[in-house]
């Protein structure tokens, strides 16, 4: 199985938000799990930044890796594969005991960044 432990750093002023990432997995390029070898070719971390404004009713998102296991494109130059996601609070219903709630989650931690999640009460 793998195993992935990951850490972020961020800053939130008014609606701005920005940070990076450090998104370890078990596995290739290092199969011996060091977590502490910043190899540039041979590391098992993936380092990604990002920036992103929340505007109440919708926010926007974009992240890059910047360095690390990030991959490499076809003529073999460094990937620095991004995302842009533009994302909205929203409920399902009115129910106490039917409701949907929208979350934000970077590295499983509630912030204002990374992945969406949704959470059913």
């Amino acid at each position: 199985d793998t195993k992935e432990f990951d850490l972020t750093l961020s800053y939130t002023i008014g609606g701005l938000n920005f940070g990076v990432c450090d998104y370890w997995f078990s596995g290739d390029p290092d199969p011996e799990n060091r977590y502490f070898k910043y190899d540039a070719h041979g590391t098992n971390h993936v380092f990604e930044g990002f920036i992103g404004y929340d505007f109440g009713v919708a926010s926007v998102l974009w992240c890059t890796n910047f360095a690390g296991n990030d991959g490499v494109n076809k003529n073999g130059n460094r990937a620095y594969s991004s995302y842009f996601e533009v994302s909205a609070p929203f409920r399902c219903s009115t129910s106490p005991h039917h409701v949907l709630r929208h979350q934000r989650f970077c590295s499983g931690q509630p912030l204002t960044s990374c992945d969406e999640r949704h959470q059913g009460d």
